[in-house]
């Protein structure tokens, strides 16, 4: 009987333990699939996460080259329109540098010029001042040649004899005093003559020179050279070397 009851015991212990095993396994299994779950779910979630952060990533990307295609095309405009300016600007000093240097060629051109006509004006000019000064007496000299032509004619009015005779101290003293006077005067005024630059020329037995001597005549003559001064009818003056008025004079000729 005791027996009995201890196993009776047993069972009923067993039979209660069973439902409470039952229970346990399902709910160790309801975990279990709650748990594949919820890694399912983490996974999904996990994964779902990475193809955000690489579409991210990638519309990142994407954003970060379009943003620097749009910076290096930019930085290339801007390279292109500096360079742009820089080959305006380049070819805009040349031209100024041709223009400069054509306007400083101009202004050196301008400059020469002005030099040298201020040189031809000087030039000029000391001559006229020293034609004034040499031949500013020309017309008071032309006034004097008839002087001297009559002092020269009132000495040869005297026949040659005479004089040699009156300078010897023959003949009458007072004719005597009278030329040499005259010849005194005479001499006087061809030294003042000479002294400004006149001086009297065209003597017998010169050569004709059509510049400084006037032909009047011919004198046929083999005994002297042709086309020399066989006679001399006004002397002639020069000024300065510049012939003031022309001797006349009768040439030879071969007879």
């Amino acid at each position: 009987m005791h027996r009995f009851v201890r196993g009776s015991a047993v069972a009923s212990r067993r039979a209660s333990t069973t439902p409470r095993l039952a229970k346990v396994s399902a709910s160790g299994s309801v975990a279990r699939r709650d748990s594949v779950v919820s890694n399912n779910i983490n996974n999904m979630a996990f994964i779902m996460s990475r193809r955000a952060n690489y579409s991210s990533t990638t519309q990142s990307m994407g954003a970060d080259e379009k943003v620097k295609t749009e910076s290096d095309a930019i930085n290339e405009n801007e390279n292109n329109d500096s360079a742009s300016a820089e080959a305006t600007t380049e070819a805009t000093a040349e031209d100024k540098v041709a223009s400069l240097e054509e306007e400083l060629k101009q202004m050196k051109d301008q400059l020469l010029r002005g030099m040298a006509e201020q040189e031809n004006v000087r030039r000029i000019a000391k001559k006229d001042v020293e034609n004034a000064r040499q031949y500013g007496i020309t017309s008071f000299a032309k006034s004097m040649l008839d002087v001297a032509d009559n002092l020269e004619r009132a000495i040869e009015a005297v026949p040659s004899e005479t004089r040699e005779k009156l300078q010897q101290g023959e003949g009458d003293p007072m004719l005597a005093a009278l030329l040499e006077g005259i010849i005194a005067v005479e001499k006087g005024l061809q030294k003042a003559f000479n002294s400004n630059g006149l001086k009297r020329f065209g003597d017998v037995g010169d050569s004709f020179d059509p510049e400084a001597y006037e032909a009047l005549f011919q004198v046929p003559d083999d005994s002297k050279e042709e086309n020399s001064i066989s006679q001399v009818l006004k002397k002639g003056y020069k000024l300065q070397g510049r012939t003031l008025r022309a001797a006349q004079v009768g040439t030879t000729k071969k007879a």
